[in-house]
């Protein structure tokens, strides 16, 4: 909901695209939007947005790691076991 509430305002082809990779015991989720991404330089995990909090809370409930790009959108990457 936070892609369509804030990536998609001036987008006229909206993408979102969920992905699951497992490779032996170790998995990845992948999320990505192609909206214009958090901004660059910023703490984003500092702040007190209620859906980067729930990303942070999966990943710490299923000991995973995550990363996070916005160089084409924003992509969220669960490493996990």
């Amino acid at each position: 909901t936070n892609s369509y509430k804030y990536a998609f305002e001036h987008n006229a082809d909206p993408q979102i695209k969920i992905s699951m990779e497992s490779k032996q015991e170790h998995y990845k989720l992948t999320y990505t939007d192609n909206g214009p991404g958090l901004p660059f330089g910023k703490d984003i995990w500092a702040g007190k947005s209620l859906g980067l909090r729930l990303v942070a809370g999966l990943a710490k409930q299923i000991h995973g790691q995550v990363t996070y790009n916005n160089e084409s959108g924003s992509t969220f990457i669960i490493n996990f076991r």
